[in-house]
């Protein structure tokens, strides 16, 4: 028998893959990086606890602008994927100051 090339066929030949995620690792280790980094950071800071609350969002309000405003004009991919990748770990870093820098005065 031949196998079928219908799309209902290919959609159930996906479907049975088990084991495999959905996330990217690449992903899950930035993130890891970032909150590692960012709980550090929070950590090492001896400033109120409010103060500190407000650095994190002005660095992942930095961060985010300076990504999504600024166009890069390199013409290597790869440089881009690297500044990318930078300017996403230092908002993520940001976010997880003030996170927990919140955290701590509920």
């Amino acid at each position: 028998m031949e196998p079928s090339n219908t799309p209902e066929a290919k959609d159930a030949r996906r479907e049975s893959r088990m084991g495999q995620s959905r996330t990217p690792m690449h992903l899950v280790f930035q993130a890891s990086i970032g909150v590692i980094l960012g709980v550090g950071l929070s950590s090492i800071l001896n400033l109120p606890t409010a103060q500190l609350a407000l650095v994190g969002v002005f660095i992942s309000i930095g961060a985010w602008v300076v990504e999504h405003g600024v166009s890069f004009t390199s013409r290597s991919l790869r440089t881009q994927g690297w500044i990318r990748l930078a300017l996403k770990l230092v908002a993520l870093i940001g976010f997880t100051v003030s996170v927990r820098a919140l955290l701590t005065l509920i």
